[in-house]
C-alpha cells in the first residue's frame, strides 16, 4: 500500500470514528419519548404522573411489551429500592425502603386503567409499601413441567428455599425476609384437619385455604421448565419459575414473579453452593434473591 492510499485511508477510518462518536453522542442526547407504549414506560419510570395519566387515557396498549418482553406495568413494579442493607454484613440493619416501589402511584395508575397484575411477569402491589401481611402459608409447590424427568429433589430443593427466603432461621440465607411462616407441611397438616382431602390440602383454593388457616397472605410456586446442558467443566441449567403472595382479604396478588432463569455452575459452585433452585431463589451467584419483596418490618433484624 503506498504511503499516499494508506493516508487516505486513516483520513477515512478516523472520519468513521468521528462520525460514529457524534451518533453515539446524538442519540445519548436524545428528547425522552412521549409518546405510545416507550412514553409511558419513561414516564412510569421517571414517576412522571401527568404523562402516565395522559397516556393511558390515549388508549395506549398497556398489554404491549418492550424489547426485553416486558409490560409497562411490570416495569413499572421493577422500579424499586433494591438495596437491603446499609453496608455488607450478617448483622446489618435493614434499610426501612428495601424492595419498595419507588412510585407506587404509577403501579396503582396501570392496574386501576386495566393492566392485569396475574398476567404481568412481574407485580408488586403498593400496598406493600404501607404494610406486610403478618403472616404467611406457604398452600402450594408445584411440578407444572410438560416433562417431569427424574429431578424429583427440585421440588424440595425450591420449597426449601422458599420457607427459608419468606421466614429465615438462625443458619439462613442473610437475604432472608423475616415473616411469620406456615410451612408447607404445617399447612397441608392444618388442611386436613380442617377437613379438606388429601387432594385439596395438595392444591388447595386460595380463599378457602386462606380462611381455614386464619392468615393475612398465601404463598405459591411452581416449576414450569427445567433445562440442563453440560460442556467439560461447566453445568448450564435453565429455569423458568412462577411465584405469588396473594392478600387474603381482597384475593389480589401482593406480589408474583414469572421469571426465566440461568445458572452456570463450575466445579466449586456445584460443591459449595447447595442445590440449583436455592441458589436462584437466595441469590447465591447474583445477590439479587428471587423473592424480592419489603422484608418483614417486625421482623428479627
Amino acid at each position: 500500500m503506498t504511503m499516499k492510499r494508506l493516508g487516505k485511508v486513516l483520513i477515512l477510518g478516523a472520519l468513521m470514528a468521528c462520525a460514529t462518536g457524534q451518533s453515539a453522542e446524538a442519540k445519548k442526547h436524545q428528547p425522552p419519548p412521549t409518546t405510545g407504549i416507550d412514553g409511558l414506560l419513561y414516564a412510569a419510570a421517571t414517576c412522571d404522573m401527568p404523562t402516565v395519566k395522559s397516556l393511558i387515557a390515549s388508549g395506549v396498549d398497556l398489554s404491549a411489551k418492550d424489547a426485553t418482553g416486558f409490560d409497562v406495568l411490570s416495569r413499572a413494579s421493577l422500579d424499586r429500592d433494591t438495596k437491603l442493607w446499609e453496608s455488607w454484613g450478617l448483622h446489618k440493619p435493614r434499610i426501612k425502603t428495601a424492595w419498595k416501589l419507588t412510585c407506587p402511584s404509577a403501579v396503582a395508575a396501570l392496574t386501576a386503567a386495566g393492566a392485569d397484575p396475574w398476567k404481568a411477569r412481574f407485580y408488586q402491589s403498593p400496598r406493600l409499601n404501607e404494610s406486610q401481611p403478618e403472616s404467611i402459608a406457604l398452600i402450594r409447590v408445584e411440578d407444572n413441567r410438560e416433562t417431569k424427568g427424574k429431578s424429583g429433589n427440585l421440588m424440595e430443593e425450591m420449597t426449601s428455599a422458599v420457607e427459608s427466603q419468606l421466614g429465615g432461621h438462625a443458619g439462613a440465607s442473610v437475604f432472608h425476609l423475616g415473616y411469620p411462616v406456615i410451612s408447607l407441611n404445617e399447612t397441608r397438616q392444618k388442611l386436613l384437619a380442617a377437613g379438606f382431602s388429601a387432594e385439596d390440602s395438595a392444591a388447595p383454593d386460595r380463599a378457602k385455604a386462606c380462611k381455614a388457616l386464619g392468615v393475612d397472605g398465601v404463598f405459591e410456586a411452581s416449576l414450569e421448565d427445567y433445562r440442563s446442558s453440560s460442556a467439560a467443566i461447566v453445568v448450564a441449567s435453565g429455569f423458568k419459575i412462577k411465584m405469588a403472595l396473594s392478600d387474603c382479604k381482597s384475593g389480589e396478588p401482593l406480589w408474583r414473579l414469572d421469571q426465566d432463569y440461568t445458572l452456570s455452575e463450575g466445579i466449586l459452585v456445584r460443591a459449595f453452593g447447595g442445590g440449583k433452585i436455592k441458589q436462584i431463589i437466595d441469590g447465591f451467584t447474583s445477590g439479587d434473591p428471587a423473592l424480592g419483596f419489603p422484608p418483614y418490618e417486625n421482623g428479627f433484624k
